[in-house]
């Protein structure tokens, strides 16, 4: 399997709290929601939760 590249942005919601736009290969951007604040949202860019969500989905197979 290789590995398909997904770019993960993050964005200030209408109510403040903070979401993940992933923008995958097959060009549909998908949102990961409910971040209280950016510091989060980078935590769980930069550890275990996208490292997963990015296996389950197949694009990785790391």
């Amino acid at each position: 399997m290789c590995k398909l590249r997904v770019v993960f942005k993050l964005n200030r919601s209408r109510d403040g709290e903070w979401q993940i736009q992933v923008f995958r290969p097959d060009q549909k951007i998908e949102y990961v929601l409910g971040f209280k604040s950016d510091d989060e949202a980078w935590d769980w860019v930069n550890g275990p939760g996208s490292k997963d969500w990015t296996r389950i989905r197949g694009y990785s197979d790391t």
